[in-house]
């Protein structure tokens, strides 16, 4: 996919993607040098009245393959909390 590694991710899509207005869990691995808890503060949350960042421990970028029994208790507890909201 050199296309995205060389454009597409470089691309600025701050001001056509507004907020959006739904419940968002933003997962960010602890080890992601690139796409970590600050990037994810920074590029994402800004986009999500309703959002939260959780951050996993002993994970980088591949988070389902690194901890997934911890993303799925993520998942399960969001899913939790948007069915009380």
């Amino acid at each position: 996919m050199p296309g995205w590694l060389e454009h597409g991710s470089r691309e600025d899509w701050r001001e056509r993607v507004g907020r959006i207005g739904v419940p968002a869990l933003i997962v960010a691995g602890a080890e992601d040098g690139d796409l970590g808890e600050a990037a994810q503060r920074r590029l994402n949350l800004p986009h999500y009245p309703d959002g939260r960042v959780e951050v996993v421990a002993d994970a980088a970028h591949l988070i389902p393959y690194e901890q997934p029994d911890r993303l799925a208790a993520l998942i399960a507890d969001h899913v939790r909390r948007a069915d009380q909201a």
